[in-house]
């Protein structure tokens, strides 16, 4: 009798979707869908989200077991009130002789009065001792606080989304789609940031504005305290000032006088700061100043003027000089900080910076310096060694030197470039082109060769999404970077110590508008995507996908280890899971490539990353793996073949994340195909 074998493979390379089936390693993947590669190796249940608006976060929420003499009377989304106490709660759940309770004020006591029943002991914070029921009241109060949590207000998809510190801010269009409104979140939500500072251009100045001069205009007796003074011709002649607590409107060419001096003649009225509808935003934060106060978000929306928001969220346009050489718009859709340089990307392939240490300031005088490439800029990126990458669709250029005096821009690839918001600086830089993903080092390394490609595995997916992507977050944590699609999908791209790119797939339950990471005021990455229908989402949070439940699954590639032609009796199969609470899912295998002659097999010819083909139709085992279990759970399985592959489904709303590690096998080998 034939011994039987056992045979050990983890998971790990990400979605192979070009290598010959012979040559594909074990572990890989032929379609994927909320797994992605994990930094520690083998794929991890990847793509919960949840809304946020400022409001107590889902995710943070705490439920309570509460003993009462009869729960017959209550259901999920009653309130109850201590009689003697005080104490409020909202009822999320009941069990037997409980009810689960959450948004808790002060302590209930025992045997008070709660209107129909009493209690017999107080609340006890995630009593539940089972982890599958612990789940599911942990879910139930997130829906809760969900609910209150709502988009903002405006119309249209989310312009754009960026944390700065302790805040966040959103972009929207207003209800009539005739400008775009900023609002901030907070304990009560979503609130405006009312544009409130007035800018005004002027000439003829005869000494300088200073930050704090109250402003008077001797005409319109119209008054201002300046919040930025911004020149354009090396002094203090001519430029504008930004003001706040402006009474009145300034009007045209009339004196400005502090303290009943004349500073300059005003070129224009004052205008009051806003944005236009439409547009893209993108943000970059800095502290160009060196002091504890003067750390800013800059962005920009390729349709006005970029601006600058203090912490006091006071907006200042950056308004270019009248000079010749000035870019036709004003409209810069791209931002990038480099050697204490605000750099500004422009229509027509125009980039500008602007003077050392002020970002509001663009004037050649004062050390500003304007660069034209052959085609508009897709990316900019600041790299280690002080080099600065700029990107077209089919060239990449680097800039060399520390400031006007010693600039030198040079083209590092004539046939490799960027798509728009393409660019991903994470150790290396890469970049998504025509050709696919590219490494930039590799590309400098061995030239315009196929071989700088990073992403023959998932080359055909690429190129269907070439026109549909959003925006491009790294994820230092995970050492991932994300190509966010306007299909509702992520492609995630993991990369190794050596600079080795695997990738995953998450399919999101919205279409996303725009997508950042930004670090809050602790340094901790924070993941957030607007959607078309003015939410905005966090990432990584919660225990499903806003509180609907998630599909995710996988599929690996054929493994006939290391005997193509063997045929084997497939016995057992035992799963290598790394978890804290529970991973729950269902369990499917295929042999001979889903030949139809093949026991237990189905058609997948349908499926595809980012499709649901087969995950409705195979023959599947329920597997559930259980942190309090050992970890050596087997099932059996039954199936002859010279090759397997295992597939990996489930749907849920109870989810926490877990990493599935690898797969060992147990089979008998038979007999060697012939023919």
């Amino acid at each position: 009798m034939t011994a039987p074998k056992t045979d050990y493979f983890p998971l790990g390379g990400g979605i192979d979707l070009s290598t010959p089936a012979l040559s594909a390693i074990p572990g890989t993947l032929l379609d994927a869908i909320n797994f992605t590669p994990d930094i520690n190796g083998g794929y991890r249940l990847s793509g919960l989200y949840e809304r946020v608006d400022g409001r107590s976060a889902p995710s943070d929420a705490a439920y309570y077991m509460l003993a009462v003499a009869d729960e017959s009377s209550y259901s999920a989304g009653d309130s109850i009130l201590g009689g003697t106490s005080g104490a409020t709660a909202e009822v999320v759940n009941t069990a037997t002789g409980f009810l689960v309770i959450t948004e808790l004020t002060s302590n209930f006591t025992a045997a008070e009065s709660i209107g129909a029943t009493t209690v017999t002991t107080v609340e006890e914070i995630s009593g539940e001792s089972s982890i599958s029921t612990e789940l599911q009241y942990r879910s139930d109060a997130q829906d809760h606080y969900r609910t209150s949590i709502t988009i903002v207000p405006g119309s249209g998809a989310i312009r754009g989304v960026w944390r700065h510190k302790e805040s966040l801010y959103a972009f929207r269009d207003n209800a009539g789609a005739t400008a775009v409104d900023c609002y901030k979140a907070t304990s009560s939500g979503w609130t405006q940031v009312v544009f409130a500072s007035h800018y005004i251009s002027y000439d003829a100045g005869v000494s300088v504005f200073a930050v704090g001069d109250a402003v008077t205009g001797t005409t319109s007796l119209a008054t201002g305290t300046v919040h930025r003074v911004v020149v354009h011709t090396g002094s203090y002649t001519t430029g504008y000032i930004v003001l706040t607590g402006v009474t009145g409107t300034f009007v045209d060419n009339e004196p400005l006088q502090v303290s009943a001096a004349t500073k300059a003649t005003s070129d224009g009225g004052s205008t009051l700061m806003s944005l236009p509808a439409g547009g893209v935003y993108q943000f970059n934060s800095h502290n160009f100043l060196a002091t504890s106060s003067s750390h800013y978000v800059y962005g920009v929306n390729g349709v006005g003027p970029a601006f600058e928001i203090d912490n006091n969220d006071v907006f200042s346009p950056i308004l270019m000089a009248a000079i010749n050489g000035a870019p036709d718009t004003n409209t810069p859709h791209l931002v990038e900080i480099h050697k204490g340089h605000l750099f500004l990307a422009f229509p027509n392939g125009i980039m500008e910076h602007s003077t050392i240490t002020d970002a509001m300031t663009f004037d050649g005088f004062l050390g500003s310096v304007e660069f034209g490439l052959s085609d508009d800029i897709t990316g900019m990126i600041s790299v280690a060694g002080g080099v600065l990458l700029m990107f077209t669709r089919s060239q990449t250029w680097a800039l060399y030197g520390n400031n006007a005096l010693g600039w030198s821009l040079q083209s590092a690839s004539d046939n490799t470039g960027a798509l728009l918001y393409g660019t991903a600086p994470i150790g290396r830089i890469y970049a998504w082109d025509d050709q696919g993903i590219i490494r930039m080092d590799r590309v400098q390394a061995f030239g315009d060769f196929q071989s700088s490609t990073v992403s023959k595995s998932v080359q055909r997916v690429l190129s269907e999404n070439t026109s549909n992507l959003v925006a491009t977050i790294v994820y230092k944590e995970r050492d991932q970077f994300w190509l966010v699609l306007s299909t509702g999908d992520i492609i995630v791209a993991h990369v190794d110590e050596v600079g080795l790119v695997s990738y995953g797939w998450i399919s999101l339950g919205f279409t996303p508008s725009c997508a950042y990471n930004a670090p809050d005021e602790n340094g901790n990455e924070r993941i957030y995507i607007g959607a078309s229908t003015g939410f905005v989402y966090e990432l990584n949070k919660g225990m499903a996908q806003d509180g609907v439940a998630m599909e995710f699954g996988f599929r690996t590639t054929y493994n006939h280890f290391r005997s193509p032609r063997l045929r084997k009796s497939f016995k057992h199969l035992q799963v290598e899971i790394e978890t804290s609470s529970v991973a729950s899912f269902d369990i499917a295998t295929e042999y001979d490539y889903s030949a139809s002659y093949a026991a237990n097999n189905v058609d997948i010819s349908a499926s595809a990353s980012g499709g649901a083909g087969f995950w409705e139709t195979a023959l599947w085992n329920a597997f559930t793996w259980d942190s309090q279990d050992i970890p050596t759970s087997e099932m059996s399985i039954t199936g002859t073949g010279m090759n397997i592959s295992l597939i990996i489904y489930g749907t849920s709303k109870l989810l926490d994340p877990f990493t599935m590690q690898g797969f060992m096998i147990h089979y008998i080998p038979r007999r060697i195909t012939r023919g």
